[in-house]
């Protein structure tokens, strides 16, 4: 079942109030902003323009709340970033670049959002599973084998009403934790299936 996931490494707990703060505050988000998280190298498969676009067609009175962050390789050369500024949400889209604390950024992150148009087992909802953070992902391989709440790929209208919803039902979007993808099981599982090779030999 995938690569797992050290549930270890992603518990609510592994941050205080006083450094979730610390965090939001190092990003420029206000206290009452929604937070909106979708860790992933930017890419057409990844497809974060959908995310961006779905941001755009948000009531602008709640768009104004929103804070997206997209921390992740740009393998777009900037595309992404002129989309953003096209469609008059640069201020919602924060783009962080290459990060090495996915664990924190989810910690402070009201919603999980991936776009991706083919995924094999989705480590990022896999992780947003594990911090308890809601999710909403598109309808394709990969995602819909871990979650509910799935959107046709570039059903922009839906996929920004769904997030509406979400920032009042958050509770709705929430997956429950599946153990086998806990990484303690997965190895478990893979010497099973290498002792098993052993033996065919």
């Amino acid at each position: 079942h995938g690569v797992g996931v050290d549930s270890e490494k992603f518990k609510k707990e592994n941050l205080n109030k006083e450094q979730k703060e610390k965090l939001r505050k190092s990003l420029g988000i206000k206290e009452d902003d929604f937070v909106i998280i979708y860790p992933a190298e930017l890419s057409d498969r990844k497809n974060q323009g959908m995310l961006i676009k779905a941001i755009g067609l948000i009531d602008e009175e709640k768009r104004k709340k929103i804070k997206v962050l997209l921390p992740g390789k740009d393998s777009k050369n900037g595309e992404y970033q002129q989309l953003a500024k096209s469609l008059g949400v640069s201020e919602q889209i924060l783009f962080l670049g290459f990060r090495n604390d996915i664990a924190d950024l989810l910690q402070i992150s009201d919603l999980e959002v991936s776009t991706s148009k083919q995924e094999g087992l989705p480590v990022n909802i896999m992780e947003a599973m594990f911090s308890g953070v809601p999710i909403i992902a598109t309808d394709c391989r990969g995602n819909r084998d871990i979650v509910g709440n799935l959107v046709e790929i570039d059903d922009n209208k839906i996929l920004s009403e769904k997030i509406e919803d979400a920032m009042i039902n958050k509770e709705e979007y929430i997956s429950k934790i599946n153990e086998k993808y806990e990484l303690r099981n997965v190895v478990s599982e893979m010497e099973k299936i290498y002792k098993s090779l052993s033996k065919q030999k």
